[in-house]
């Protein structure tokens, strides 16, 4: 049997997408059997993706604050790599308003080697948003939602935006990563702009 998961059961941030999870490899999908609308009954515009490395459906649009949105999925919108559909798929989603979320700035300061990745990070290190700095200016980290939040800045030696772990082979060292020395708290309708010196 196709069971279908979705990424948000019942709230969304105005940065977050909503994703659909499928226990069996997805096969095929159709747009065409997706609607979106928001709460007076108007047709919202969205862009629909199939993420086949992932397994998932990826569901994009623009979200305004305090609203509510329905999203309905009509039956054979996916279907898996044994020609089983999912049935009939119904979500409400509601976003809240910008007040319920801070925002974060930060300036790189010291000895910085650009281009850097700024990584926004959970105490537990699970990576909430992604920076790619290539200059000295501001790095907005905007609409998060309140809690306690790491720093760290990876110096991309190679550009690549990833993090490279180096090579014995050919003598390359991991790229340097450097933490903020302590967790920043963010809070609900609060702004807060950090100078990360990086000695």
């Amino acid at each position: 049997t196709l069971l279908v998961s979705p990424s948000h059961r019942s709230s969304i941030g105005f940065l977050d997408t909503l994703s659909l999870s499928a226990n069996i490899p997805i096969q095929t999908s159709d747009t065409a059997t997706v609607s979106l609308i928001n709460k007076d009954s108007l047709p919202q515009p969205f862009e629909v993706s199939l993420d086949t490395v992932g397994n998932r459906l990826v569901i994009d649009f623009p979200k305004e604050p305090n609203e509510t949105y329905f999203l309905a999925i009509l039956p054979e919108a996916i279907t898996d790599i044994f020609g089983t559909s999912n049935d009939s798929l119904n979500f409400r989603l509601t976003t809240g308003s910008y007040a319920d979320f801070g925002n974060l700035r930060i300036r790189l300061g010291g000895e910085v080697n650009y281009p850097v990745l700024v990584e926004l990070t959970t105490p537990q290190g699970e990576v909430v948003r992604s920076i790619a700095a290539q200059e000295d200016q501001l790095y907005e980290f905007n609409l998060l939602n309140p809690g306690k939040y790491l720093v760290r800045a990876i110096f991309d030696t190679n550009g690549n935006q990833l993090w490279d772990t180096g090579s014995f082979k050919d003598k390359l060292q991991p790229e340097r990563v450097v933490y903020f020395p302590q967790e920043i708290e963010v809070r609900a309708n609060w702004e807060l702009e950090q100078l990360f010196l990086i000695e």
